[in-house]
């Protein structure tokens, strides 16, 4: 396999002037990654950018200005939802699970909200990602070939939380990172199912996911399950795409400043001959893989000068967002459908609807007139918005699974998981947009 990817790069690679030979190792590297991840990952990004009390890089950050994009294959729904102080909840995870060996989950976790919070939902009153009123953000992004879930161990003697409630257990009792890796410590994060709508048919499933965890202070984590064990990653990336995990995207970031041709620099070089602006990161990745978009992103945020205003992090994460992140129809399977911008020390919460899919497989561009293209939202003021549109809200108090599926069928689901169904023929076309319901796609979930 390496031996044609090589092939294929090298007879690239001269008729490319500026493929020199500290860009040979690690684009042969990326082509490598790329054949392997992007067949099977759905490409949705996360990033926050950090805004400091002065210009200077080390001062303490004061505020956290985040994007996410929704990139899949399958036409979303993805209802907003909302949580609510004092609000009641048990973990949705299947108590059926281990009956042939352990027993059945006697204690699923259960948790009183202290914070209120809001974002982009699943079913069943789950979010897949959102901020709280503390100023925490989470979001669940695609994971496949590699996601493990961990299974229900009796003798942890802990409760046991469904891994589809990690985004709802956060935003309501975290009131940061450090606070929320402090909770999931707490309980143990189990392999469950979520109930989607497919073909008309309610069945459950199970999504290969990873979480990215953000607060107001510029704390991160990325948790991820391999091999069947929780892993956190904290306070070491503002970014987070797909596959492969991330101390591999994190290494393959710095592998490409060590052995390409750019040095993370802005200065001009000179190429058979020619100067050229920009020409300084030339051999950045393109393409909308998981690991080039993570490179991408990464080298404009090491890039932009220091944020100091919440005024100039918008703006970055802007032009990072549509520079880096935002993915047209056809030019992978996966484009983005929706994308969101949050302050995590204001509350706001931005939502840009770009496109949906019809039944037909083709793909409708929201018009930029209509109120359903752009949404702006605060965490603090819940209650207005709901009062606004009151159908467009979900409440997320989530309550035990009605529908329990057995821990081994979970797991071959979980192993057989792909982006999507696989049920729809695209031929990138484009429709018209009516916001006619009869005329869009059932959605089923959000990744």
């Amino acid at each position: 396999m390496e031996d044609k990817v090589r092939k294929k790069y090298l007879k690239r690679k001269n008729k490319r002037p500026f493929c020199g030979k500290k860009n040979k190792k690690h684009l042969i590297s990326i082509l490598i990654a790329s054949y392997l991840f992007s067949g099977t990952a759905s490409a949705c990004s996360a990033f926050i950018v950090p805004v400091h009390s002065s210009s200077a890089s080390n001062s303490p950050i004061k505020n956290v200005i985040g994007v996410r994009t929704m990139d899949f294959e399958e036409g979303l729904s993805n209802p907003l939802v909302y949580g609510k102080v004092k609000d009641n909840n048990v973990s949705t995870v299947d108590t059926s699970y281990g009956k042939a060996a352990t027993g059945a989950i006697s204690n699923p976790a259960k948790w009183t909200n202290a914070y209120q919070f809001i974002g982009k939902g699943m079913t069943e009153g789950r979010a897949i990602e959102g901020i709280n009123n503390a100023g925490v953000y989470v979001g669940g992004l695609y994971l496949p070939n590699i996601t493990s879930y961990p299974r229900y161990n009796a003798e942890l003697n802990k409760p046991a939380l469904g891994v589809f409630d990690i985004v709802n257990y956060i935003l309501g009792t975290s009131g940061s990172v450090q606070q929320a890796l402090d909770n999931l410590s707490k309980v143990q994060v189990v392999l469950s199912t979520i109930r989607v709508s497919e073909t008309g048919k309610y069945l459950n499933k199970v999504f290969p996911l990873h979480f990215f965890i953000a607060d107001k202070t510029g704390h991160t984590a990325v948790i991820e399950f391999i091999a069947g064990r929780m892993s956190v990653s904290s306070q070491s990336t503002f970014v987070m795409t797909n596959s492969p995990d991330i101390r591999f995207q994190e290494q393959n970031y710095a592998d490409l400043v060590e052995k390409s041709q750019f040095k993370a620099s802005n200065k001009p070089v000179q190429i058979d001959g020619m100067y050229m602006n920009g020409s300084g990161y030339l051999g950045l990745p393109g393409d909308s893989t998981p690991p080039s978009r993570f490179e991408r992103i990464t080298t404009m945020l090491k890039a932009v000068p220091v944020a100091y205003k919440d005024n100039q992090a918008n703006y970055v994460a802007d032009m990072v967002r549509d520079g880096a992140t935002l993915i047209p129809v056809g030019f992978n399977p996966s484009p983005t459908l929706w994308a969101t911008k949050y302050n995590l020390a204001t509350g706001s919460y931005d939502v840009t609807n770009y496109i949906e899919l019809a039944a037909e497989g083709r793909f409708l561009v929201t018009p930029e007139n209509v109120s359903f293209y752009h949404h702006s939202y605060n965490v603090n003021n819940i209650d207005v918005d709901i009062a606004k549109d009151p159908e467009a809200f979900t409440h997320a108090v989530l309550t035990a699974s009605k529908y329990p599926l057995s821990e081994d069928s979970a797991a071959k689901i979980l192993k057989d998981a792909k982006p999507t169904s696989g049920s729809t023929p695209y031929n990138y076309q484009f429709g018209i947009s009516t916001r006619d319901p009869a005329q869009v796609k059932d959605a089923y979930v959000g990744l």
